[in-house]
């Protein structure tokens, strides 16, 4: 199936949501319509937008502290969350949801504050319950993963880099060594398949996905960090565009423990069969790999105490695991319900 081919079947997913209705009984000429069955989750047909703030900061002084360095600590940062879903009586769905975090952090070291956190998530998904099977159906979705500010390191010390043409810049300490641009490296993931709904309760609810797969990756002449530690410069990797087809499984499980505390855990499997970029990768190398978790604990109605960690596999892009995990005490602002 080409990339192309998802798309329709996504723009045809999003047609029929938005024509179908619910259907009716007649009798004797009179209309009598039937009362529309509440999905699963137990929402009513309609349009559900949501619109979520958040905002966290942290701060730490040390003066004499053995094994710290004297001075402050600051962490400060922003969520966003917003959603509109519609759902409709005949078991067509559509989701669509945005989540942007953004953190800076400032440690002694180095004594300003730098961007620790940049993430863009956009999820758009069209589902099909089947009447029959109402745990079972197809799907189609697209997700875009991105970042919204330019990417930069930072050292504390004056550092040479080496760029893969072979060219050379001095860089002083605590100055930007610019890596991205604005909106790169995006991650765009097309899926259409088959989903399965296969636990419903209060303490977990679980969904499989499986289907065809297409991932690109839109670098913008961007680079990575490739530092050779037997080296005292610092290598850049240039980042190249790539395109990706195979299959795609999705496994996610969310719920609550106690009505205080709740969990989201996603994860995430795509082997390619056809690739644009030459690679000497092979066999199990090229599995790219997509684990992301949230422990919440509602402290109060608007204050929460929030674990995430997210894992990322890209192979075509570096060899290395792109890790982020954070614990935040946030406080959130709901705009739109």
């Amino acid at each position: 199936m080409k990339k192309g081919s998802i798309l329709t079947s996504l723009v045809l997913g999003i047609f029929l949501l938005f024509s179908a209705g619910p259907a009716g009984a007649q009798t004797e000429g009179k209309y009598v319509p039937e009362k529309p069955a509440a999905p699963a989750d137990g929402k009513a047909p309609g349009r559900h937008p949501l619109l979520k703030a958040a905002a966290n900061v942290s701060f730490s002084h040390n003066r004499s502290v053995v094994g710290n360095a004297d001075g402050s600590n600051w962490n400060i940062g922003t969520l966003l969350n917003g959603g509109l879903n519609w759902l409709n009586a005949g078991g067509h769905s559509w989701e669509n949801n945005l989540k942007w975090q953004l953190n800076y952090t400032q440690t002694p070291t180095l004594g300003l504050l730098t961007k620790s956190v940049d993430a863009l998530d956009f999820n758009s998904t069209y589902l099909y319950n089947i009447p029959s099977i109402k745990w079972l159906g197809p799907f189609a979705e697209l997700v875009l993963q991105t970042a919204v500010f330019p990417g930069y390191d930072v050292r504390a010390a004056d550092v040479t880099v080496v760029k893969p043409d072979g060219s050379r810049e001095q860089v002083w300490a605590k100055l930007k060594i610019d890596l991205t641009e604005p909106f790169a490296p995006a991650l765009l993931k097309e899926m259409a398949g088959v989903f399965a709904d296969a636990l419903n309760r209060t303490e977990i609810k679980l969904n499989f996905r499986a289907g065809m797969s297409a991932w690109e990756v839109w670098a913008r002449d961007g680079y990575v960090v490739a530092d050779d530690g037997t080296t005292p410069e610092l290598e850049l990797k240039l980042i190249q565009d790539s395109t990706s087809f195979g299959s795609g499984l999705i496994a996610k499980a969310t719920g609550a423990l106690r009505p205080e505390v709740t969990y989201e855990a996603k994860a995430e499997a795509m082997y390619p069969f056809i690739q644009s970029t030459d690679t000497e990768l092979s066999g199990a190398e090229l599995l790219n790999l997509d684990f992301s978790f949230l422990l919440q604990v509602k402290l109060q109605k608007w204050l929460s105490l929030d674990y995430t960690f997210k894992a990322l596999r890209l192979p075509l892009i570096q060899d290395k695991w792109q890790i982020q995990n954070g614990l935040l005490l946030s406080a959130t602002f709901e705009l739109v319900k």
